[in-house]
């Protein structure tokens, strides 16, 4: 919950900023989308040198996303 974050205080003691708690906030947002952009290309990547795999997973990705590797 994001209200725990706005309960901590600083080392000061004082409640942090309205700018440092949206820093928190996107910090989180960022370190999402570049986790599962790091896992998605790492997932192409390893079918694009392995085309035997992609061959046996390749139907059952075509039913869940459109993979450039499986058409």
């Amino acid at each position: 919950c994001g209200c725990r974050f706005m309960a901590l205080k600083g080392n000061d003691g004082k409640p942090l900023s309205d700018n440092f708690l949206r820093d928190i906030i996107m910090n989180f947002m960022i370190a999402g989308r570049d986790t599962t952009a790091n896992a998605m290309s790492w997932a192409c990547y390893r079918l694009a040198i392995h085309p035997e795999v992609t061959q046996k997973v390749g139907p059952g990705l075509r039913g869940c996303v459109r993979c450039v590797l499986c058409g």
